[in-house]
């Protein structure tokens, strides 16, 4: 048998994209070739995402229009934990895995392995890699699942419970990455804020230890919840207050702003908790940015529930809202509640796209005529390059240059829209 070719398809979040370079890690050092097209591939590998209907459809349509070219196709991720029967009955594949299956894509593909076994959600592959790709950005995750247990999320059903890696684990993992010229790390983990409260320790003792790691890096700390983080928010602020690693950046997801929506979806916290959360960053620097989540139009949400929801956002003004229209998920106790009509939710979710865009304008605006050092992270579109700056703003440059790839350099920003800054290169 000739080396066989393997292309990877990756929908949904950053830790997707860290089980799908973990596969392709593994796939690399047993001489597997990674190809660029399904067309090329002996076998396609599918991460999937199951936390939208949307991209549960898009999916779907990604695997029938697959299907002709009759490829042995491997689908994991969360979606077949979340609706295998969509899957297998519309599609007709049924090699199907739960997520971060890691090395154990080599066992699945020389069948060595029965992928039923591997539907489940409580594996936590080792972060260590046999060979880097020498990227800018690396990811090292800190936790897999959560403690949440939100009415509306079918994630828990595909994550499972939390499940942290050790200090030790993520410290080594981070030094090897920036050995091998990692520029920007991002800690992951569907809420990183309950980091290692399984295993005897919290999300400020790894800050601390991330900080002491040697090397010229940035590091993003990922998406934590209200309810998690808030128990430390003073030392997490005289930690951002005093670290130069770490990007002035939370994504913190609210989800709503009415206090009674947040008990219908289960979630641990009230809006002025949040509130005090944006406050404290903020007061460190006016321009920390913010980045929250909205559903609009959970079951038994009321105009005055959505108007509340504006209001908080006039109040808060994040950097930037990701905005969903709610749509019930298999499983969870929010899809047998009834339902908002879909034309309500549609106004709703365009009226808030409105304002949101405005806050956005309003406080990028802030950034007008900045100068500063950023570090350039990746390629944009149309011969562009992308940078961040102290506060992980998207700064865009032109033209694109190879040269600058993984470099800190000088910017003035010169120009600005709603989710973007543009930046020109200072020469002296």
């Amino acid at each position: 048998m000739g080396i066989v070719r393997v292309y990877i398809r990756t929908f949904g979040c950053t830790f997707n994209k860290f089980d799908s370079e973990l596969m392709e890690y593994a796939l690399k050092s047993h001489n597997y070739q990674i190809v660029s097209s399904e067309k090329e591939a002996d076998v396609i590998i599918v991460n999937t995402c199951g936390v939208k209907k949307q991209t549960e459809d898009k999916i779907v349509s990604y695997l029938k229009k697959i299907k002709p070219l009759r490829k042995r196709v491997i689908v994991t991720g969360c979606l077949p934990l979340i609706n295998p029967g969509r899957i297998v009955r519309e599609t007709g594949f049924n090699e199907i895995t739960g997520p971060s299956i890691g090395e154990l894509i080599i066992d699945l593909i020389e069948q060595k392995t029965d992928p039923r076994t591997l539907l489940r959600n409580d594996l936590k592959p080792p972060l260590s890699r046999r060979c880097y790709n020498n990227s800018v950005i690396h990811i090292t995750p800190i936790a897999h699942g959560c403690i949440g247990s939100c009415s509306y999320c079918a994630v828990k059903l595909a994550r499972g419970k939390l499940r942290s890696y050790s200090e030790d684990e993520i410290i080594q993992d981070i030094k090897t990455a920036v050995e091998f010229g990692a520029k920007e790390i991002w800690l992951t983990a569907q809420d990183t804020g309950c980091y290692g409260i399984d295993i005897n320790t919290n999300l400020i003792s790894l800050l601390k230890k991330v900080e002491q790691i040697k090397g010229t890096f940035k590091v993003r700390l990922g998406m934590c919840n209200p309810s998690s983080i808030y128990p430390y928010l003073d030392d997490l602020k005289e930690f951002f207050e005093r670290s130069e690693k770490f990007f002035y950046f939370l994504h913190i997801p609210v989800q709503s702003g009415s206090n009674r929506v947040l008990k219908l979806m289960n979630r641990k916290y009230q809006i002025s908790q949040f509130e005090e959360i944006v406050q404290k960053m903020r007061s460190l620097d006016s321009k920390f940015t913010i980045v929250t989540d909205i559903i609009v139009g959970f079951p038994g949400e009321t105009d005055q529930d959505f108007e509340e929801t504006v209001k908080l956002i006039k109040n808060v003004k994040p950097d930037m809202v990701n905005i969903s229209k709610f749509f019930p998920r298999p499983g969870t106790k929010a899809a047998k509640m009834k339902q908002i009509p879909s034309q309500i939710i549609k106004n709703r979710s365009r009226l808030l796209t409105e304002l949101c865009n405005q806050m956005a304008l309003e406080r990028n605006k802030l950034w007008l005529g900045w100068r500063g050092e950023v570090i350039v992270d990746e390629y944009g579109k149309a011969n562009s390059l992308v940078a961040r700056n102290y506060a992980y703003k998207p700064i865009i440059l032109f033209p694109s240059c190879d040269s600058l790839i993984g470099n800190f350099i000088n910017v003035k920003i010169t120009e600005i829209s709603y989710y973007w800054l543009r930046g020109d290169l200072i020469t002296s």
